[in-house]
Order: structure tokens, then sequence, then C-alpha cells
């Protein structure tokens, strides 16, 4: 049987000869004779990760069909008082209103897929067992791209048909509140307060509002005097591990990597009540493989569909 040691002399002998080098992890290390006594770790160690903070912000639903018809009851208005001289006339009932009967939302359901083609010798010649590490950057990937869409979608094209927060905010005119980057301003405390304001009602319960700003935007927070009491918080109020930096006058601050950047017409923050919004949830993410005899390789096929629904209009900024 093979031994660590034996193990070891041939993972350098093989690299030894030039003319047929090995590859160790295609594609990124080769070992050539001036590398006889270079030794590879089988710990794997990860780039960091951005943290994906938008989709676990949605109330969610199980959708039975690709589209759903949702009903919803609107706010009411006013009933109305009667006059006491006409109290036993045909006057004596309000005026008939039927105008906020339940109306229908539509949801729909939308594939999302990340595919990787491994061949037989990548999976040969690695010292690492490769397959998992596909299967996790297919999962990442797809997370990744649902977060994006959730946050700054871009609506009706069909490459990306999830229309997305900040895209909700411009439909509804509520993109008023900007920052000339040209002239260096920064976020502050009271652009936020600004921005919420725009909610009208909706902006009114603090534990319905989220904020979500860039990394960009987390920094300049960070050299606002008045925000300061807000970031420095003790041991029980430090939220910062599922997302939350700070709070606003009651409600949380998120910070989300997936704003396009410090670009001119970007979104760089959404002020958003949650629960406006619903994701439906069709079918989870599945990974299906598939052995392809004439390329030697191995297709792996990661596919989800969802769907995202705005209930009202003008609850995110």
């Amino acid at each position: 049987s093979e031994t660590a040691y034996g193990k070891s002399l041939k993972e350098k002998a093989a690299g030894f000869n030039t003319s047929n080098a090995a590859v160790h992890i295609p594609g990124v290390h080769t070992i050539n004779d001036a590398d006889w006594e270079t030794e590879f770790t089988t710990q794997m160690y990860m780039d960091i990760r951005r943290d994906l903070v938008i989709e676990p912000l949605f109330r969610t639903i199980e959708m039975n069909a690709a589209t759903m018809r949702i009903p919803v009851v609107p706010e009411q208005g006013y009933a109305s008082y009667i006059a006491a001289n006409n109290l036993r006339s045909a006057n004596s009932t309000g005026p008939v209103d039927s105008g906020n009967r339940p109306t229908e939302l539509t949801l729909t359901a939308h594939k999302l897929s990340a595919a990787d083609l491994i061949g037989m010798e990548e999976q040969e010649d690695t010292i690492l067992p490769i397959l998992p590490l596909i299967r996790e950057n297919l999962a990442r990937r797809m997370a990744r791209t649902s977060d994006r869409s959730l946050l700054r979608g871009v609506g009706l094209s069909a490459a990306d048909p999830i229309k997305g927060l900040a895209q909700y905010a411009i439909d509804a005119g509520k993109n008023t509140s900007t920052l000339d980057i040209s002239a260096g301003e920064k976020l502050t405390a009271l652009k936020l307060q600004q921005t919420r304001r725009q909610l009208g009602y909706f902006g009114m319960k603090p534990t319905d509002v989220v904020y979500i700003i860039s990394t960009q935007g987390y920094y300049d927070l960070l050299e606002d005097p008045d925000m300061r009491k807000y970031f420095d918080v003790g041991p029980n109020n430090a939220t910062i591990l599922t997302g939350e930096v700070a709070r606003v006058n009651g409600s949380p601050i998120l910070v989300s990597d997936e704003f396009a950047g410090a670009v001119a017409g970007e979104a760089a923050v959404v002020i958003v009540n949650m629960r406006n919004f619903i994701l439906g949830n069709l079918r989870g993410m599945t990974v299906k493989t598939d052995d392809l005899v004439k390329e030697d390789s191995m297709l792996l096929v990661a596919t989800r569909r969802f769907g995202m629904l705005q209930m009202e209009t003008g609850a995110v900024a």
C-alpha cells in the first residue's frame, strides 16, 4: 500500500521532467525542475466572501405554479356621518363605495442557472478533491446573482427578469435624493433620513424599514460624526455578524457589495419597507450532473426558479 512518504515523493517526481510537467491544480500551478522542493498543501484557502444580505430580508412563500395570482386587500377609505335631519329619509345611509375591493397581483417564477464543465483529467490529476469545490462554486454564483438581482435587477431584460428594489424606486420616482460624487459628497446619517422621508407612511414603522448601503457608503458613515453614536455599541447590540452594522432611528443598516459602485446614475443606497415585498420559491436550488462520453467530461448544472413581487408602489426609495 502507498505510504504518506511515498506519496510525497511521487508528487515531487511527477513534475521533475520539465517536458512533461504535472498539473496539481489544473490551470493554476505547474511543477518544473526549479520546484523540486516545493510542497503542496491539501488545505484549501478561500478568498474573502462577500456577505449576501438581500434575500434573507424578504418574506417568502412557496409557489405551486410558475404563475400565481395573489389576492390583495387594499387600504380602505372612510365611512360617512349622517345628518340628523336625514335619519328618517332616503338619505339615511352613507354613499355606496365599492372601489376598495380586493385586487390581484401576479407573481411569476423565473429560472436562474449556472453550469460548469470538468474534464476527467482535471479530476484525476489534482491532489485535491475538486468536485465538491465546483459544486460549492456553482451554489455561490447562484446566490450572488440572486442577491444582485433582488437589489438592482434591470427589469425587462430577458437575461435578468427580476426587477430589483432599486429599479422599483426608480419606477416610482423615489430616486430624487442624490450624492454629487464629482464634488466628493459623502453619505451621512442626515442624507439617510432625508431619503427615508420619501417613503411617507411606508417609513413610519422602524421595524419594517431597512437601510441597504454600498461598501463606499459604509466607509462614508464611519467618518460621519453623527453616526458615531450608532456604531459605538456594546456587545448586546453588536449585530454585525448578521450583516447589520448599525441602526438609524430604530431601523437597521445593512451593507451589500452588490451595488454597481460609485458611478454616475447608479444607486448607492436603498431604503425599503420589506413588508411590501414577497419572494416566491417555485423550486429551490438543485444541482444535476451528466457524464459526457464524447468530451470525456462531467457537466454540472445548477438551477432554481423564483420570483419577486411588489405589493404597493412607493415603499422603496
